[in-house]
């Protein structure tokens, strides 16, 4: 398994990332001193990333989610909450391949 989607429906992603894809990033990781300490973040705002380890700090799963845009909606501003939704369900809605779904989406 290189790459599964998972779509709970409720505006969020995530996407497990393991094996032949993993691979570069664990021939870098290799090369730390003993002891390092390997702790995965992900670079954007809208996703999260957890990540399985092995004791000898190869990557053995990393699965990133989407954040929610709505989560950055304050619940008083009724038109950010609003527009966060309609964010949120147009990503849901998107087709795989569609250029919505390039927009917002990094599968």
């Amino acid at each position: 398994m290189e790459k599964v989607v998972v779509d709970p429906g409720d505006g969020s992603a995530a996407t497990v990332y393991d094996n032949n894809i993993l691979k570069p990033f664990n021939e870098a990781l290799s090369k730390l001193t003993p002891g390092a300490t390997v702790n995965p973040l992900s670079a954007s705002l809208t996703w999260q990333v957890a990540a399985k380890i092995s004791d000898d700090n190869q990557l053995e799963e990393v699965v990133m989610s989407k954040v929610p845009y709505h989560s950055f909606a304050y619940d008083d501003d009724t038109n950010l909450v609003n527009f966060t939704n309609n964010l949120d369900n147009e990503y849901e809605i998107a087709k795989p391949h569609s250029h919505e779904k390039k927009l917002s989406s990094i599968n």
